[in-house]
């Protein structure tokens, strides 16, 4: 785990909702295209955020700045190795995506509300 992962978990132990970004590249990707090479070594893995999720263990996760290079069933296999590591909620992050805080915490879109 980097030194960045490291402070993030540090400063999110307690955290109700945690968010953060994630990105995922098949291996034939990699293989047939090198610039998607990149894609890993600059970014978290969906199995390393897992595992960061796992050791902060917040009320909820969530995923944002989804970056994937492959198949669109992407999403399914990106929160299934995700769940390899980290047993709690997640959600994928969206556009005027609400997260209410108090008692529980509600999700909801703003969309709805805009009309």
């Amino acid at each position: 785990m980097g030194q960045v992962v490291k402070a993030a978990v540090r400063h999110a132990e307690g955290a109700d909702v945690f968010v953060h970004e994630v990105a995922m590249a098949r291996p034939e990707m990699i293989a047939a295209h090198s610039h998607v090479r990149t894609v890993p070594e600059h970014h978290i893995t969906a199995r390393e955020v897992g595992k960061v999720f796992a050791r902060v263990r917040p009320k909820l996760a969530v995923l944002t700045h989804l970056i994937l290079k492959g198949p669109t069933s992407a999403l399914g296999d990106l929160l299934d190795e995700v769940a390899e590591a980290y047993d709690g909620n997640v959600l994928l992050a969206q556009d005027l995506m609400v997260i209410r805080l108090g008692k529980t915490i509600s999700v909801y879109s703003a969309k709805a509300e805009r009309g």
